[in-house]
Parts: C-alpha cells; sequence; structure tokens
C-alpha cells in the first residue's frame, strides 16, 4: 500500500519532466504561470517534491531485509542472489534511462544498492545509527558549503564576480533546456537518445552525485533498520512507534516546509549563499520528516480501519511495472516521435493526466493480480534474479 502511494507521489513531481529537459530543475520554479497552474505547481514543489522519492528508498532499504530473510529459507548465498536482483535492475534501468526517459531512478538505485551489502548483517540499531547519521553528515555538508560561499562574498568585488559566474552558469542551463525542449518536441528517437546521453552525463558525473549518495543510501539504511526491526510485520504492536513518527514528522517537516513553501517560487537554485543554502537545507529536512510522517499517516488510518486505502496495494504490488509505464506513457504522447504535444499542457492539466494515469493503474493492477501473480516486469526482473521461469 505504501509503495503505491509512493508511485503517486512520484508520477505527480515526474509528470512536469516529461515535457521539460532534466536540466530545467536548475532553472528553478516558474514563476511565470498564473492560476491554477501556479497552485498546482507550487504545492507539487513544496509538499509532494523529495517527500515521496524518499519514501521509495525507504521501501527499497526495508525491501532489501525482506528480501536477504526470504532467500536465506531458499538459498545459501543471500547476498549473491540479492546482487543478482541488484545486476538485473541495473539492466532494466539502463534500458529505461537511455531508451525511454532520462529521468529513472532505477538504475540509480541498483548502483547504490550494492552499498547495503556492507550492511547484510548489521542490527536494526547499526542502521538506524547509520542511516540518520549519513543525513546529518550530508545537512552539515550543504550548510557548511553556505557559510563558506557567504564568507567568501564580503566584499564587493567577490560579490559582482560571484554573480557573474553565476550569470554565466544560468545562461548555459537556459542554453541547455531549450535545446533540449527543441530534441524533444520535434526530433527523431536517434536524436532523442542522443540527448538523453547528454542529460544522464550531467547527472552521474558530477559532484551532486555524492550529495545523492549519501541521501539515498541514508534511507535505505533507515528502511533496513525498520526491516529489521520488523515494524511492518506487526503494525499493531509498532503502532506507538508509528505515532511518535508521525508527531515527529509533521512537528519538524511542516514548519520547515511552510517557509520553504514561502520562498520556493523566487528560490535560484543555482546561486550559492547562505540564505539559499538555508533554505534548500530546511527542504531536506523536511523532506525526510514528511516522508516518515505521510507515512505514518497511512499506518495509523489502516490500522484504525480505514481499509480503503488497500486500494493501492496492488499498484505497489506492481511497482516496476507502473512506474515503466508512467514513461512510456507520456514520452509517447509528449514526444515528437510519438504524438508530438510536449509543452502544450500548463501544471495543471499535467497533474490531472497524472492523477487519471495512475486511477487507470489501480483498476489495471487489481484487474491483472486477480489472474497472475505479479506485474509482467516483476516476473521478467524475478526469473532473471533466480535464472529459472518463475510461476506466472
Amino acid at each position: 500500500m505504501l509503495r503505491g502511494f509512493a508511485l503517486l507521489g512520484i508520477l505527480l513531481v515526474n509528470i512536469e519532466f516529461f515535457q521539460r529537459p532534466l536540466s530545467a530543475a536548475y532553472l528553478g520554479f516558474e514563476a511565470d504561470r498564473g492560476g491554477l497552474d501556479l497552485a498546482s505547481a507550487w504545492f507539487t514543489a513544496s509538499f509532494v517534491a523529495g517527500k515521496f522519492y524518499t519514501l521509495f528508498s525507504l521501501l527499497f532499504g526495508l525491501g532489501f531485509i525482506l528480501f536477504l530473510d526470504r532467500a536465506a529459507e531458499k538459498s545459501r548465498y543471500p547476498r549473491l542472489l540479492f546482487l543478482r536482483r541488484l545486476l538485473v535492475l541495473g539492466l532494466i534501468g539502463a534500458g529505461h534511462a537511455f531508451l525511454v526517459w532520462s529521468g529513472d531512478i532505477l538504475l540509480t538505485y541498483a548502483a547504490f544498492g550494492l552499498l547495503l551489502l556492507l550492511f547484510a548483517r548489521s542490527s536494526a540499531r547499526k542502521l538506524l545509527l547509520w542511516g540518520v547519521g549519513l543525513q546529518v553528515f550530508l545537512l552539515l555538508m550543504v550548510l557548511l558549503g553556505g557559510i563558506l560561499a557567504d564568507a567568501s562574498l564580503q566584499t564587493e568585488e567577490a560579490l559582482a564576480q560571484h554573480q557573474a559566474a553565476h550569470e554565466q552558469v544560468r545562461l548555459g542551463f537556459k542554453a541547455d533546456v531549450e535545446q533540449g525542449d527543441a530534441i524533444y518536441a520535434s526530433g527523431s528517437w536517434a536524436d532523442v537518445i542522443s540527448w538523453r546521453v547528454h542529460e544522464l552525463k550531467n547527472i552521474y558525473l558530477t559532484a551532486e552525485l555524492i550529495a545523492a549518495i549519501l541521501s539515498i543510501l541514508g534511507m535505505f539504511l533507515i528502511g533496513a533498520a525498520m526491516g529489521r526491526a520488523r515494524l511492518f510485520q506487526d503494525t499493531a504492536a509498532a503502532l506507538p512507534v508509528f505515532r511518535r513518527m508521525l508527531w515527529f514528522g509533521y512537528g519538524i517537516g511542516l514548519p520547515c516546509t511552510v517557509i520553504y513553501a514561502g520562498a520556493v517560487v523566487h528560490l535560484d537554485p543555482l546561486y550559492i549563499d547562505l540564505r539559499n543554502t538555508l533554505l534548500v537545507t530546511l527542504h531536506m529536512v523536511a523532506n525526510v520528516s514528511l516522508c516518515l510522517a505521510y507515512m505514518s499517516t497511512l499506518v495509523v488510518l489502516l490500522r484504525k480501519g480505514s481499509t480503503w486505502l488497500n486500494v493501492l496495494a496492488p499498484a505497489g504490488r506492481m511497482a516496476l511495472s507502473n512506474y515503466l509505464m508512467h514513461s512510456l506513457v507520456f514520452t509517447t504522447l509528449f514526444y515528437g516521435y510519438g504524438l508530438g504535444l510536449y509543452g502544450r499542457f500548463g501544471h495543471m492539466s499535467l497533474t490531472l493526466m497524472a492523477v487519471a494515469l495512475f486511477g487507470c493503474q489501480l483498476w489495471f493492477s487489481r484487474w491483472w493480480l486477480d489472474r497472475y501473480r505479479m506485474g509482467p516486469m516483476e516476473w521478467v526482473w524475478r526469473s532473471l534474479t533466480y535464472g529459472r521461469v518463475q510461476p506466472w
């Protein structure tokens, strides 16, 4: 159920970047939108973006523990099976990233997931300490960067040089976005693949990769700690823990989000100074805090009898198939080699399209799982992991 919920949040964020190049994120919020488009974009940037990938990462770490425990019952080499599982996921992710959509997260998860093998025998306490420690270390790194940047801008000359350098970088990103827009809107499939290679180099071959490793691995380990502590095997017994996470998450996450939301429209992600760094730090804290709060809210509601939430479960059981379907549907709809509707929709329309597709997936996932044991891509993933065709 939680994975299905996370899938919806991820789609609400990704939908904008099916008709914008990924590099557009570096230019910040498009404040020239109006009405419902502005409102929906602001809500997504403030209360959705960052929270659901964080939840997905936590659930990936939880899945790591569940997989190891089950694999240990079937094989003498559970870690080798997990390694094969990651390699298959990496191949699926690479195909998705290069051939369908460059915003893929699967390849990243497969690569960073290798580090989880270092913690295969760790206790819940050790996993939690490492997970929280990596998140805190990342926050301190970001804050230190902002403090050092601010300290270097104390003279008018240094400030002028900093602003001139920033403007050059911004112009470079604008040119990159314009070129990407043109290729996605009217380029051939080969043109788009070539551009994806360019985008992926900008994602994986930059210093920001270090921050991504710390953030994602940290959430992997927090999720693994929850799995090791068996919080989800007996949610009734663990209900006090989820209630504490709920109050803790909203108590910290909502104030941070409100402050960030008040400034996000005018935030320039490329301009490094203490103010912007503090806002980014608040956003990072809110991502983790609200992730835990959203997750705990659903668990508490489910334990109190809100069984309607189980409508999300079939989509969560087919998360890989549904995630890939998002890309296939919207790139075909928007890109020049498809129906060519790239750039024609405002944010509110995109949000409604995302909700409509997810609603169809809720129905389709239930229909499929009434007839088959698992989703089609889950079957491929599992069959290749175990090296034999799985029951269909």
